[in-house]
């Protein structure tokens, strides 16, 4: 029998791309397959290395992703919102060329494939092509909630005749035991946000079958220089550039996903707070007057120098404090509503002018912000906020 790699979500990322290859070379000598779920071009500095790679490489067998379809179909704005030039993905056509860009053509949207007796189903997504793709000859590619039918406008495949349906939904890893298949999420191999590169290894033997999800470290500094050298645009306007080192670092956390798919692990939350308001004399908190418990709470128990109402479009009340152990206590043993932060938000300040904070936790329940960090205090804040539900962005 044999061993089988699945990856995804590469995003012309040739570093993390090559520790992958060099790895699997030197620990899995035998693996014949890789099984490439799509976007591995766009995104990244080299998409015309990881291209050449991919498609030479006879172990690779690739579907495209949203990212692929996007050029291949002109399925984009040309116009750079924030700035002049062009887009990125006008760069990465340019970069990529006719002879690169009718190869992709060629590659399919998902494959149905039988590999050591056993059936894979190829899709990058199980709901982006709904939208997409518009009227195209594959129009209504869809798998059903229940993930027991395939459908497409061309054929009709049911999933449970395969073994394993793969998909690269979100960059999530994750594993499912349906009644006649298992779905693989692999995770994606090119993450600048934690410098892991993920994938999974499939061993397949005469008894039984092991799926193992590995992780390998890369470093994002090695890739944000290379976007710097080939003056990549970036895409999303920070992607690479809120990664270059600098000397002040202002922060966002946000939900990675869904929160109503994948609830936020805030566990993070208490250690931030108790880390800066050891630093503060004041502080202010502002909540929606409709919440009476929250308000009471505050009442009862701080130490309020001022209580204002502010009038938008549903009222607010903004109480400035002074700093103390019972407000430490309240914002972080008692900090969540139904898994979402309660608090409308938090500001810190070092003097009692309280005009220009250094700690901001300001959201409608799913985002925190900190301005002014230096190196050893967003070094803190990475270290205690990683987990996978969650996205520490820098700007």
């Amino acid at each position: 029998m044999g061993k089988i790699c699945i990856i995804s979500d590469i995003h012309s990322n040739i570093h993390a791309l090559n520790i992958f290859l060099e790895h699997i070379e030197k620990k899995y000598n035998t693996i014949d397959y890789i099984l490439n779920l799509g976007d591995f071009i766009q995104d990244g500095p080299k998409p015309c290395e990881v291209f050449d790679k991919v498609i030479n490489d006879k172990r690779f067998i690739t579907i495209i992703g949203n990212k692929e379809y996007e050029l291949i179909n002109n399925n984009f704005d040309e116009c750079v919102f924030f700035d002049e030039g062009e887009s990125h993905e006008l760069w990465t056509l340019k970069k990529l060329g006719v002879d690169r860009i009718n190869k992709i053509k060629q590659l399919p949207l998902y494959k149905s494939i039988e590999l050591y007796g056993k059936k894979f189903f190829m899709i990058h997504s199980d709901y982006e092509y709904q939208n997409t793709f518009g009227d195209t000859s594959l129009t209504n590619v869809i798998i059903e909630s229940s993930l027991e039918k395939f459908s497409t406008k061309e054929a009709m495949l049911n999933i449970n005749n395969h073994d394993y349906l793969l998909i690269a939904e979100n960059h999530i890893e994750c594993l499912e035991n349906h009644e006649t298949f298992k779905v693989i999420q692999p995770g994606s191999l090119s993450s600048l946000d934690d410098n892991t590169i993920k994938f999974v290894i499939l061993d397949i033997n005469e008894h039984e079958e092991n799926i193992n999800f590995k992780n390998l470290k890369s470093d994002s500094y090695e890739v944000v220089m290379q976007c710097i050298d080939e003056n990549v645009p970036d895409p999303y306007n920070n992607i690479y550039t809120n990664k270059i080192k600098k000397d002040i670092y202002d922060v966002s956390i946000t939900p990675k996903y869904d929160v109503d798919i994948v609830p936020v692990d805030w566990s993070f939350f208490p250690l931030i707070i108790k880390k800066f308001i050891k630093e503060s004399k004041f502080a202010h908190i502002s909540c929606w007057s409709n919440e009476i418990e929250l308000i009471n709470e505050i009442r009862s128990n701080l130490n309020i120098v001022k209580e204002t109402e502010v009038n938008l479009s549903q009222k607010q009340i903004l109480f400035e404090l002074r700093v103390d152990e019972k407000i430490e206590s309240i914002l972080t043993n008692n900090f969540l509503n139904e898994n979402k932060l309660k608090w409308f938000n938090i500001y810190f300040y070092l003097n009692e002018n309280m005009e220009y904070p250094y700690f901001i936790c300001e959201h409608n329940g799913f985002e925190i912000r900190i301005f002014d960090l230096n190196s050893n205090n967003l070094d803190f804040i990475q270290s205690v906020s990683k987990n996978d539900t969650i996205n520490i962005s820098l700007y």
